[in-house]
C-alpha cells in the first residue's frame, strides 16, 4: 500500500510539471483534479497509519488507497493527455450560455 501511495506521488508529480507548462487556463481546468490527488494521497497516508491497529482499519485503507491510485491514474493519464477540447470548443460541446 506505502508502494502505490509512493506511484500516486510520482504521478501527481508528473501531471503537476505538464499543468505548470501549459499556462494558466489549462490550470483552470484541471485544477481540481490535481488537488484531489494531492487530498486522496494525504488520506492514505493517514489511513495506512491507522492500519496498524486492526484488520478493519488495514481493510478499509487498503480498499481506499486501491481505488484512489486508479482515479489517480486515471486523472493523470486526462492530464498529461493535453486535451483542450472542453476551453477550445465550449459552445459546441456545451451549447451557447442564455442571454442574461
Amino acid at each position: 500500500l506505502a508502494a502505490s501511495l509512493a506511484e500516486g506521488r510520482q504521478l501527481a508529480s508528473k501531471a503537476i510539471a505538464f499543468v505548470k507548462q501549459s499556462g494558466a487556463s489549462y490550470m483552470d481546468l484541471y485544477g481540481r483534479h490535481l488537488v484531489d490527488m494531492a487530498i486522496n494521497i494525504i488520506v492514505g497516508h493517514l489511513f495506512l497509519g491507522q492500519a496498524t491497529r486492526s484488520e478493519r482499519k488495514k481493510a478499509v485503507a487498503r480498499r481506499f488507497i486501491n481505488t484512489q491510485i486508479a482515479n489517480i491514474r486515471r486523472d493523470v493519464e486526462l492530464i498529461c493527455s493535453g486535451d483542450r477540447a472542453v476551453m477550445e470548443q465550449y459552445d459546441l460541446l456545451a451549447g451557447p450560455l442564455p442571454p442574461a
